[in-house]
């Protein structure tokens, strides 16, 4: 008896008919599209040239990345085989750029993360001086009139003070105080209302010379202005003068050279009925007799011999 041979063969892959042409109906592999990333950081920045790194997922390496600045193509690289690219560009904005990066595959077109760089030009702070000249009485207080501006987004601003005599201290809006031949303060500082402080306690006419200069730095580049001056006057302050003697600026000191010309019989005598400490008491309202002199106006005194 023979038996007929017979073989089975797998189903061939079902198709139907659409528009004269055989449509497979066996699954396909789907593709995504690439995952991109900038990993540049942005900021402020001074130079128009930058280079921007980034990634994109392994399945794409050998991939080509475009970068954009808004909608303007700025420079291209192709994917390593680890996923990561680098790129130089030139942005385009003066001031705002905002950077993308794209990829693209069967599956789509990946974006990336956005990142900003502000292109700036470092400049110095505008640095205002209210008066070239201050007078300031011993004991007494004057507003300095300095300001400074800084753009926003300078990373610092700041004002030096340079030549502040040992007698003057300079006080800020806050209540801090600050003495020496050179001084930095903030803008803050600065513009919370300086003033200045005299502690003058000699005779003569002081005159000091400030020195004012103000920076700031911008993505790392620092800019001055040209030095502006304020010429600062201290006038006398309390003095007392005597023939052949010294001039004196305080009660003690007036006390000690009343009493020595007293002791050396100089014909120098208190009016009737006073004592030193009356007499001392009496500097600072003005008004008392001494020698036949009258006391005219607080803190002064002649002392003369007959």
């Amino acid at each position: 008896m023979k038996f007929a041979h017979s073989s089975t063969r797998p189903p061939a892959p079902a198709t139907r008919l659409w528009g004269g042409n055989h449509i497979s109906t066996a699954a396909t592999r789907s593709v995504s599209p690439p995952t991109v990333t900038i990993s540049s950081k942005g900021g402020v920045t001074t130079a128009p040239y930058q280079t921007i790194t980034g990634t994109v997922d392994l399945a794409d390496a050998g991939s080509k990345v475009t970068i954009f600045d808004a909608s303007v193509a700025i420079g291209s690289a192709t994917v390593g085989s680890n996923g990561t690219w680098s790129a130089n560009v030139k942005l385009t904005q003066t001031v705002a750029n905002v950077l993308k990066a794209t990829d693209a595959n069967s599956g789509g077109t990946g974006t990336s993360n956005t990142v900003a760089y502000n292109l700036v030009t470092a400049t110095a702070p505008t640095l205002t001086i209210a008066h070239s000249s201050l007078t300031v009485a011993a004991g007494g207080i004057v507003a300095l009139g300095i300001h400074e501006t800084a753009p926003s987004y300078a990373s610092s601003a700041t004002v030096k003070i340079t030549g502040l005599p040992s007698y003057e201290t300079i006080l800020e809006g806050k209540g801090d105080t600050f003495k020496g031949s050179s001084i930095t303060l903030t803008e803050a500082q600065v513009n919370s209302g300086l003033t200045l402080a005299s502690h003058y306690t000699g005779a003569g006419h002081p005159t000091a010379t400030l020195m004012i200069n103000a920076s700031d730095t911008i993505a790392g580049v620092t800019k001055t202005t040209a030095a502006r001056t304020i010429v600062v006057v201290d006038p006398a302050a309390t003095s007392a003068t005597s023939e052949g003697l010294t001039t004196a600026t305080d009660h003690a000191v007036l006390g000690n050279l009343l009493s020595n010309m007293i002791a050396e019989n100089r014909n120098a005598h208190l009016a009737p009925g006073y004592g030193t400490s009356d007499f001392l008491a009496a500097v600072a309202p003005g008004g008392m007799d001494f020698n036949g002199v009258r006391l005219a106006s607080p803190h002064l005194l002649t002392l003369t011999r007959p």
